[in-house]
């Protein structure tokens, strides 16, 4: 242990500066050639053309589906992965367009009655007893047809935080009293948000059933802001320095959930370790 704290004592000396920044990590207005793949995004499954009077962009041309959804589940992309290095937060904004909305008889749809959520999910790995889960936060309806485009703004708190923050949902599991989908056991926002494989921004909600409509909708400038921090500054002071070392030895001998650095769902000398390691580095 001795050595341990040798090391973190030089590292916490060399560590007292700002270790935050912001920046947009995926930017995308949907012009030019869709074989540049638009970083990945995808409408209901597909980059379909669209045009008005402001330019290009993707969307539904009048086709028959339960609702929208936008995707994006491409490896490459900076919006997949582990995203709980963004400590600082993430913002997503998109635009949307309801050009017509119809039911099954042709008959217009409120589109108030659509709201808009953005959704995180992790595939799991069934192989090691890790189930599928998603997490979720449920945002404006859809705009009027006459408003024109409308645009939606989802602030996603810090992805490292291990419980789910205020006004967020889980899914996975379904609660034995009210049916409603949470997470499963052993779960948690962290652990979803450590290993993403697909985010959705849809009117697709968790624990809803839906019918076909007719949809003419289109999608544009779809943008991803984020706020990089350092785990290690465990005190979310905006330094790293022994405060955090002291802060996590705490919360490690008691063992709170908070300790959890790799997010394995348990507290262990992992977490000391990596903790550890994230410390002497600087971050």
């Amino acid at each position: 242990m001795s050595r341990i704290l040798t090391g973190v004592a030089a590292a916490a000396a060399m560590a007292m500066a700002s270790i935050a920044g912001a920046g947009v990590i995926d930017s995308q207005d949907f012009e030019g050639d869709p074989s540049s793949g638009y970083g990945g995004w995808l409408v209901n499954g597909n980059q379909v053309q669209m045009w008005d009077e402001t330019g290009q962009f993707i969307g539904l041309p009048n086709v028959d589906v339960w609702g929208l959804q936008i995707r994006n589940e491409s490896p490459d992309s900076p919006v997949i992965g582990d995203l709980t290095g963004y400590t600082g937060g993430m913002t997503y904004t998109a635009q949307i367009r309801v050009f017509s909305l119809n039911n099954f008889f042709d008959e217009p749809i409120d589109p108030a009655w659509f709201p808009v959520c953005i959704e995180f999910v992790d595939y799991g790995d069934p192989d090691n007893n890790i189930p599928m889960a998603s997490v979720y936060k449920i945002g404006d309806s859809l705009g009027q047809i006459e408003e024109g485009w409308k645009t939606f703004t989802f602030e996603v708190p810090d992805p490292s935080q291990v419980d789910l923050p205020a006004g967020w949902g889980g899914t996975g599991a379904e609660d034995p009293n009210t049916y409603e989908p949470i997470l499963p056991p052993g779960r948690t926002y962290a652990n979803v948000m450590a290993s993403v494989d697909e985010v959705r921004i849809t009117t697709m909600l968790p624990g809803y059933f839906y019918g076909a409509n007719w949809w003419n909708v289109g999608v544009d400038n779809i943008q991803v802001t984020a706020e990089t921090g350092c785990r290690a500054d465990f005190d979310k002071s905006g330094f790293v320095d022994t405060d955090d070392f002291d802060a996590f030895v705490h919360a490690f001998e008691i063992g709170d959930d908070s300790a959890d650095f790799d997010q394995s769902g348990f507290v262990d000398t992992d977490d000391f370790d990596a903790f550890v390691r994230a410390f002497e580095a600087g971050c």
